[in-house]
Order: C-alpha cells, then structure tokens, then sequence
C-alpha cells in the first residue's frame, strides 16, 4: 500500500522573484548538500525556479565549506571568477553562505566586495528576507554565531527522489 506524506513548512514567503532563476554551488560535505536544499526549497518559495547552470540565473548562492585543506583558496578563487559573471548582466545577486562564510564574516565582502549577501550557517532561513534587504540596502553581511532553534520546518527541494537528507538531533 503506498502512502503520501506531506510535509508543509510553516515558513511563509509571500514570493517576489516570480521568472527569476537561481543556481546554487555547493563545495563540501553532506550538511552543505542538506542546506543547499534547503535554501531551493526557500527560493523556490519566492518564486524562482532553477536554472541548469549558473550561466541562466539571476541569483547565484554559492554554499562554502572549511573541511578541505585548500578551502579559503577555493572560496576566494571562485567568487573572483563570479566578479565577470555578476557585471555580465543587470540586476544579478551574488550570495555566499555555508562554513567559510560563517568563519570569514566582512572578510568575504572585503576580498570580494561584489558580493551581495554573505549568510552563515545558523541563518539560512533567512536567506530571501536577506536578499530582499540587500536590494534595499545594498549589500550586507549577517552571521549569528549560536543557534537558538534548528529550523526543521524550512522546505527542501530534493535532488533525489529515493534519498533526502535529515537532521538528527540528540537531546539527554
């Protein structure tokens, strides 16, 4: 017997980038895979849809990490060949969460200061009220360095039909 289970998120975004594509590069572990879903799932909310690589988008995330030994050096790399995509058309958002991010804060947009929104780790569901303020405002750098709750509820964009990652939390 096959059962459907929906899970609704109780997050709301009253979507505003309805035609808009987003791509997102992941680096790293299995948690920047999850978060990068997660974060699809909340741009998808606002109305985006994905594009097939990050030559079609209008919105790049790129999910960092500091596990490799050459990560800094990837990160920075990266976001300097990022400069030519951003000026290659109007209008485009350049992201940057995940570990390094987390790690590096101001220096993210001091190295790169194209960068639109730098996000860390603990925040993530706050990326579209982030990008909405950074059109606003201009660009800015939000880090939270300790989590208060862990946002299970936030929607999720799988790349798999057959696995999904998940959060585990232990409590004693």
């Amino acid at each position: 017997m096959d059962q459907l289970v929906e899970i609704k998120s109780k997050i709301q975004i009253n979507p505003s980038r309805v035609g808009k594509k987003y791509f997102i590069k992941t680096f790293g572990c299995q948690m920047n895979e999850h978060d990068s879903e997660r974060i699809s799932g909340m741009f998808e909310l606002d109305g985006m849809s994905k594009a097939i690589s990050e030559e079609y988008a209008d919105v790049l995330f790129v999910n960092t990490c500091t596990i490799r030994e050459n990560a800094d050096d990837k990160l920075y790399g990266t976001l300097g060949q990022l400069k030519q995509w951003k000026s290659q058309k109007d209008n485009r958002k350049l992201l940057v969460g995940g570990c390094a991010a987390q790690k590096d804060k101001e220096l993210v947009r001091e190295k790169a200061p194209w960068v639109d929104v730098v996000i860390g780790t603990h925040n993530l569901t706050n990326v579209v009220d982030l990008l909405n303020r950074s059109e606003d405002w201009g660009p800015l750098t939000e880090i939270i360095d300790e989590i208060e709750t862990l946002p299970t509820d936030a929607p999720s964009i799988r790349e798999s039909e057959f696995s999904a990652w998940l959060t585990i939390r232990y409590c004693k």
